[in-house]
């Protein structure tokens, strides 16, 4: 069966790191990707609009029958209201859903986040927003899988690859 992630988590606390390692040939949609970060494309509310409106046809197109075996989207995703949307399009694509969720201290993003380059850097208060508005992911929303890495321990990035692969066999098993 073919198997949609669902990354999620604050800026800066190591999505897009985890994903690198535990998401080896997967289709990955990140809207980060579209809207630059540099002096010449930086940030704003028309780059982030378009980037959105452009990883969701992305994903649209990826989930069609026929795409990939695997395909992730590489997003904070802290809300349910935000993750249900991805979810059900993954349920009408007949994708199994699983959360791939870095927890990591807020502190430790905003460190993270102050030694990044300054185009790519997110706002304090956006990132607290973000924590504030965090909600675990529940098997309830429609998840076959939750799996959580706390990211200030390398080992547990590493046995994260293998659960969310040990994961995904179990779903193309039909278990």
């Amino acid at each position: 069966m073919r198997t949609f992630v669902i990354m999620v988590g604050l800026p800066a606390s190591g999505k897009t790191t985890l994903r690198v390692g535990a998401l080896v040939g997967a289709c990955v949609i990140c809207p980060d990707d579209g809207i630059g970060y540099t002096r010449d494309r930086p940030w704003t509310p028309t780059a982030a609009r378009v980037a959105w409106a452009r990883a969701n046809e992305e994903l649209g197109k990826a989930m069609s029958s026929g795409g990939p075996d695997v395909v992730a989207l590489d997003a904070t995703n802290v809300a349910p209201k935000r993750r249900r949307k991805y979810i059900h399009m993954a349920e009408k694509a007949g994708m199994v859903s699983i959360a791939l969720v870095c927890l990591t201290p807020v502190d430790e993003c905003l460190r993270r986040n102050a030694s990044r380059d300054k185009f790519r850097r997110v706002p304090e208060d956006a990132i607290r927003r973000m924590e504030r508005n965090f909600q675990m992911p529940q098997v309830e929303e429609g998840l076959a899988a939750v799996i959580s890495v706390d990211t200030m321990v390398p080992e547990e990035v590493s046995k994260a690859a293998v659960r969310l692969e040990l994961a995904i066999a179990g779903d193309r098993m039909g278990k």
